[in-house]
């Protein structure tokens, strides 16, 4: 099973928006993430029992779960150079 990549938003708020908009559609992002993590959007204000299962306290917060719905590593706002980083460790 692939670890899921569990993104954590706020509709509007600003660091979210610049994930939205630039790093998520980026193209190497997308490269990244396609053959090894499945991703999950949740709105943080509309799942806040989720938000709480997983201890997010801050926005954009970037999980990733192994099969079993563990977190096996966690990030916040990331630029796309960030997020490549965190998605492929190097």
């Amino acid at each position: 099973m692939l670890p899921c990549s569990w993104i954590s938003a706020l509709p509007g708020a600003p660091p979210c928006l610049v994930m939205k908009h630039e790093v998520w559609p980026n193209p190497t992002i997308e490269r990244a993430m396609a053959p090894s993590y499945v991703p999950l959007l949740v709105g943080v204000d509309r799942n806040e029992a989720v938000s709480d299962r997983f201890g997010i306290e801050s926005i954009p917060a970037i999980l990733v779960l192994d099969g079993r719905g563990q977190v096996i590593r966690r990030a916040a706002f990331l630029p796309v150079s960030g997020m490549l980083h965190f998605l492929t460790g190097d």
